[in-house]
């Protein structure tokens, strides 16, 4: 494991702590060999060095992982296929807003037709 997983692994596990802080976060749809990922959670007021980032709205295909974030991939497989069998297009970076510690909302954004 690098220092870059373990280090988002450890901020993953420090927020999915506490789950009365829900959050976000956005994976890119292909995921090259090094890659950014945002990670969002509500606040009253933007910390210095932060900056906002607009999700749009629009057609998205979705469904709720429930269980262990590390089975993820159980629930991202056969949406992702849902979205593929149809012949729809990912809009964007894939979106993964945790609850919970069992339960995760997972978003693909669509593009419209």
């Amino acid at each position: 494991m690098s220092a870059v997983t373990a280090g988002l692994a450890t901020l993953m596990a420090a927020l999915l702590s506490d789950p009365s802080v829900p959050f976000t976060a956005l994976f890119p749809v292909d995921l090259p060999q090094t890659f950014d990922i945002v990670l969002g959670v509500e606040l009253p007021d933007l910390p210095p060095g932060t900056e906002p980032v607009d999700l749009p709205g629009g057609p998205a295909a979705s469904a709720v992982h429930v269980g262990p974030v590390d089975t993820i991939c159980l629930s991202w497989w056969p949406l992702l296929a849902w979205v593929h069998e149809r012949g729809l297009e990912p809009a964007g970076p894939l979106r993964e807003h945790y609850l919970d510690g069992h339960t995760t909302h997972l978003t693909v954004p669509l593009q419209e037709e």
